[in-house]
């Protein structure tokens, strides 16, 4: 399988590059709160479930957001 990625180290940054139309924006979006929350649970020893929750609030919060820039449609 070829990978339709790449992944290089920079410094303090981590870089993912992918194909423009292989994701949309909020795939990508919601894919890096996952790893946000993922990293926070471990660090925390956060349980599952507290994660799913803090997840889910941080996905309704980045939709009232979209929502609010599209002037509440």
């Amino acid at each position: 399988m070829i990978a339709t990625y790449q992944v290089s180290v920079e410094q303090d940054s981590i870089l993912v590059r992918v194909p423009a139309n292989l994701f949309d924006r909020d795939e990508i979006v919601r894919f890096l709160d996952y790893l946000e929350v993922e990293t926070i649970r471990r660090r925390s020893q956060m349980t599952r479930a507290a994660a799913e929750q803090l997840a889910a609030e941080i996905d309704e919060t980045s939709w009232d957001q979209v929502q609010a820039r599209m002037g509440g449609k």
